[in-house]
């Protein structure tokens, strides 16, 4: 699904750029789990590094305290 946004450009002028959202939803929850904005078109890398992004999440913050911890 191509999401057209438009952004300001100098001298008042607007122009509309062509975005791809890719998105990992956990079924049970409906929630995101991982996501990628590219231009243009998704290409098969975008689709694996999405996949990456769920099977390899970023570890827990410092600040973070033990009840955000996945048991």
């Amino acid at each position: 699904m191509i999401n057209p946004f438009q952004r300001g450009l100098s001298g008042g002028q607007r122009s509309v750029e062509n975005y791809r959202h890719t998105l990992a939803l956990d079924v049970y929850t409906h929630s995101i789990c991982a996501f990628r904005l590219t231009l243009v078109s998704d290409t098969s890398v975008d689709v694996a590094m999405v996949l990456r992004d769920v099977m390899l999440p970023l570890p827990m913050r410092a600040d973070w305290d033990g009840e955000m911890e996945w048991p």
